[in-house]
C-alpha cells in the first residue's frame, strides 16, 4: 500500500498582512441575527454539549473574481466586508471546533479571546494546510486550504496530520488536501477531527478523482484512530464537491459513519449560487460525518422563507451554508443523525 499520510509537526504559519478582526470592526459589520434555529434530535446527558461548525467560507480572491450574481456586490463580495462578518457569524454560533475550507486567512479566528481571558490566552488555536497549486495564486492572492480551530481552554492537541492526496497508481501528488487533528478533552477522551476539500467540477474523471481522494482520507483516519491508546469520537467535515447521487457520502456510511444532516431531499442543499455564464446551481455537497462514541443532540437548520436565497448575502457571507451541530461523548453509537 502506498503511503498517503504526509505528517507535518510545524506550527501554522499564516500568510503576511492578514487583518485581525477587532471587537469594533466586528460590531460595525456584524450581520443581523438569523431567524432559522436549531433542530433538537435527542436529550443530552452532559451539562454542556460540544458544538462543531463546518463551513466553506469562500476564499479571498475567488469572491470578487467568481462572477457571482448578487445584489449590490461591492457590499457583499469583497473580503474586507466578508471577513468580519464570517468572524461575527462564527462567534454567534459559538462553536468549540471549527472546520473551514477555502481558507486563505488561516489566522482569521486566532485573535485574543473576546470574553476577557487571561494571560493573553487565545480563544481558538488552529492548524492549517494549503493547496499545492491554489487557484487564488494566479489572481494575486495567497493560497487557500483547510483549517481546523479548537477552543483553547477545552482541548489539548495530540497530533496533526496534513494529507496530500495522490494518484492511486502513479503516486503523483494532486492539488487537493486534507487535515486531521487529534485532540484530547478535559477528561482525556480523544476527538479525531478531519476536514477536506475534494476535487471540484463535473465529469466522470473528476468524480473518479473525488472517489479516490475520499477513500484515501477514510483510510488515513482509520489508521490514525487505530494507533490511539483509547476509543475516539471521530468527526469528518468538508466540502466533498460530491452530491448524494455520486456516492462519496454513502461510502463513508458503509464504513460506519453517520451523517449529521439528511443526505438527499429537497431541503438538503448546502450551496446555492448564481454565476455569470453558468447560471443557478443549488445542491448538497458539504457534509458533517461522525463515528464512534459520539451522539448528535441538535443541528442548525438551513434558512427558509425569505432567508433561503442564492449566496453569498450580507447575512451569510459565503456561497456555502454553514453546518453546525451539538455533539456529546456517548458510549452508544446509535443516534438520530441524518434522519
Amino acid at each position: 500500500m502506498k503511503k498517503i499520510l504526509d505528517v507535518v509537526s510545524a506550527k501554522m504559519v499564516p500568510p503576511p498582512s492578514i487583518p485581525r478582526p477587532t471587537l469594533q470592526t466586528m460590531s460595525s459589520t456584524a450581520p443581523p441575527p438569523m431567524t432559522h434555529g436549531w433542530e433538537k434530535l435527542r436529550q443530552g446527558i452532559e451539562p454542556i454539549p460540544l458544538r462543531v461548525l463546518q463551513w466553506n467560507t469562500l476564499a479571498d480572491g475567488l469572491d470578487v473574481t467568481g462572477k457571482f450574481v448578487v445584489p449590490n456586490p461591492d457590499a457583499v463580495l469583497p473580503w474586507e466586508v466578508r471577513g468580519p462578518r464570517i468572524v461575527a457569524r462564527v462567534h454567534g454560533w459559538s462553536p468549540d471546533i471549527v472546520c473551514m475550507q477555502e481558507a486563505n486567512h488561516p489566522n482569521l479566528m486566532m485573535h485574543d479571546t473576546f470574553d476577557g481571558g487571561c494571560d493573553g490566552e487565545r480563544e481558538y488555536t488552529g492548524e492549517w494546510v494549503e493547496k499545492r497549486d491554489s487557484p487564488c495564486i494566479p489572481l494575486g492572492y495567497h493560497s487557500d486550504g483547510c483549517v481546523i480551530y479548537w477552543r483553547t481552554r477545552l482541548f489539548t492537541p495530540v497530533a496533526t496530520h496534513r494529507i496530500a492526496y495522490k494518484h492511486p497508481e502513479t503516486g503523483a501528488l494532486w492539488n487537493q488536501v486534507a487535515l486531521v487533528v487529534v485532540l484530547q478533552d478535559e477528561r482525556k477522551r480523544y476527538w479525531v477531527v478531519a476536514t477536506t476539500h475534494l476535487k471540484a467540477k463535473s465529469g466522470a474523471a473528476n468524480a473518479a478523482k473525488r472517489a479516490s481522494q475520499s477513500a484515501q482520507l477514510l483510510a488515513a483516519v482509520d489508521t490514525i484512530v487505530s494507533k490511539l491508546d483509547g476509543p475516539a469520537a471521530t468527526v469528518v467535515c468538508g466540502d466533498f464537491n460530491s452530491p448524494p447521487n455520486e456516492g462519496c457520502a454513502r461510502e463513508w456510511g458503509r464504513a460506519g459513519y453517520r451523517s449529521v444532516y439528511p443526505v438527499g431531499g429537497e431541503r438538503c442543499w448546502t450551496t446555492w449560487k448564481v454565476r455569470e455564464g453558468v447560471g443557478e446551481v443549488c445542491r448538497q455537497i458539504d457534509y458533517m460525518l461522525v463515528r464512534g462514541p459520539v451522539a448528535v443532540l441538535s443541528r442548525l437548520l438551513p434558512p427558509t422563507g425569505a432567508e433561503a436565497t442564492p449566496l453569498p448575502t450580507k447575512d451569510l457571507p459565503s456561497d456555502h451554508l454553514p453546518l453546525c451541530a451539538e455533539l456529546e461523548w456517548s458510549s452508544g453509537s446509535a443516534d438520530t443523525a441524518g434522519e
